[in-house]
């Protein structure tokens, strides 16, 4: 078992670089989002 996770190394690291991206990314939106929910509840 170990053998075959070994041989796909590179595979689990660009699957979990793609999900750290995502989470950066999403990250950004959910504060951008919070600024502008906070910037329209001080114009009301």
């Amino acid at each position: 078992m170990f053998k075959y996770l070994k041989d796909k190394t590179t595979l689990v690291s660009k699957h979990t670089a793609k999900g750290i991206d995502f989470l950066d990314s999403f990250g950004l939106f959910i504060k951008e989002r919070a600024q502008i929910e906070e910037e329209y509840a001080n114009k009301l």
